[in-house]
Order: structure tokens, then C-alpha cells, then sequence
């Protein structure tokens, strides 16, 4: 029998481990994450939609309002997503929050790329001064993942306290705050 699971907060939504869906999800304010050897079979209207290897997706329509998401996955045939139908790469530009936060000692950074950018990710201590940069160069489309380990760009260790990263890529620019704990 097929569900429907409504999300009605922003909280994620992570599927994984070798679930079985069949359904449909509407978070129209949520990311839903399909990782790890899922199969899913429905629908999915969500804000943003990540899906990862291993992953087999088929889906069929169902009455969502256009306006509550970014429809992905509906179609009038049940059909199967390959050679790249649905794509796992990005629809916009994101920097996601560092994880853990506050960290000690390495925390993780994640960012999108809906295309090829030319991309500078940095980190900032609370007076401005670049501390140590992660990232300068071209990177492809898609989701990208680095590490800080908290040092600074002479590799010694900083501070405890507030650092801001900033990731610019083309046009896009964002920052978000972490806060180192020792």
C-alpha cells in the first residue's frame, strides 16, 4: 500500500540503509536525501532533493500545488530514472552549515555547484583577517566536501571562537558562522 509522508517543518528528511519507499513525500520546506541503496517508488515535492549512488528511483505523479517546492520525479509513466533523467546534481547554488558545530578539532564544509565555477572557499576570524582557504580554483557541477582542521594557513593551530567561511562561485556568494570549542 502506498503513503504519503508530510513534512511540514524545515528539519531533513535522510533516507538510506537499504529503505524501501513506496509513496510519496512532500516537504515543501525540507531536503530529502536519498542515500545508500534506497529504492523508491512515488513521488517527491520538496524545497531541494539529493540523490546519491545505488539509488533506484522510479516515480508516477501526484497532485502537488506548483508552487509549494521544486517538483522532481513526477512523471504520467511510471518510468525508471537512468543515463542521467534525474540528475543528483544540484538546481542551485548552497553552502550547507559546517558539521560538527561547535567542533574540536575538524569540522566539515559542504557546498553546491549547479555548474562548473570558478570557486574561492575561505575561512575569516571574527576581525576579518583570512585565517586559511580552503578552496581556489575551477571545480566541476555538483556537491563538494572539504575539511578544516583549524589550523591557519602556516599550519599552526588557531583559537577557540567564532570563524565565518565564505564561499564565492561565479556570481554566488554566501558566508555562515561556526564556532570552534577547545
Amino acid at each position: 500500500r502506498d503513503l504519503t509522508f508530510n513534512i511540514y517543518g524545515s528539519a531533513d528528511s535522510k533516507i538510506r540503509d537499504g529503505a524501501t519507499i513506496l509513496g510519496n513525500i512532500v516537504a515543501p520546506n525540507a531536503t530529502v536525501y536519498l542515500q545508500d541503496d534506497v529504492y523508491f517508488k512515488g513521488s517527491i515535492c520538496a524545497k531541494r532533493i539529493e540523490v546519491y549512488e545505488n539509488v533506484e528511483l522510479y516515480h508516477h505523479g501526484i497532485d502537488v500545488m506548483p508552487q509549494a517546492g521544486k517538483v522532481i520525479a513526477q512523471g504520467d509513466d511510471e518510468t525508471e530514472a537512468e543515463n542521467g533523467a534525474i540528475s543528483n546534481l544540484p538546481m542551485e547554488y548552497a553552502l550547507d552549515q559546517n558539521y560538527p558545530n561547535p567542533f574540536n578539532p575538524t569540522t566539515t564544509v559542504r557546498f553546491a555547484l549547479p555548474e562548473a565555477s570558478n570557486v574561492t572557499l575561505s575561512i575569516y576570524n571574527i576581525l576579518g583577517q583570512e585565517v586559511y582557504n580552503l578552496v581556489r580554483g575551477n571545480l566541476e557541477a555538483g556537491f563538494h566536501t572539504f575539511q578544516w582542521n583549524a589550523t591557519d594557513q602556516y599550519g599552526a593551530r588557531v583559537t577557540s571562537g567564532i570563524y565565518i567561511y565564505r564561499l564565492q562561485a561565479g556570481n554566488f556568494v554566501q558566508t555562515r558562522k561556526m564556532l570552534l570549542v577547545k
